[in-house]
């Protein structure tokens, strides 16, 4: 930016480029900046998005399968509790 030849004070027969110049042109570049800066935090959050929603699914397996092993053991798991609460330990 700092070579560009339009920047020679001894010339004046060339206008300042508009990204100097035209204030409507720096608000476009600091909009499409934003606009960039928006699009890569859209990424970054679907990203952990996809990551919770992986490991939230696996939570919910886990905790069907326990309960299913829960429903077919339930006697047994009762007895197991008494047994360790007579024990002594808790």
């Amino acid at each position: 930016m700092w070579m560009d030849s339009s920047l020679n004070d001894e010339d004046e027969a060339h206008a300042p480029p508009n990204y100097l110049a035209n204030p409507k042109v720096q608000e476009g570049i600091l909009g499409w900046l934003g606009l960039q800066r928006c699009q890569e935090e859209e990424s970054r959050i679907l990203g952990e998005m996809d990551g919770l929603l992986s490991w939230m699914s696996n939570q919910i397996e886990a905790i069907k399968q326990v309960l299913n092993i829960c429903r077919g053991r339930s006697r047994f798991i009762f007895s197991f509790h008494m047994h360790f609460h007579s024990s002594g330990h808790l």
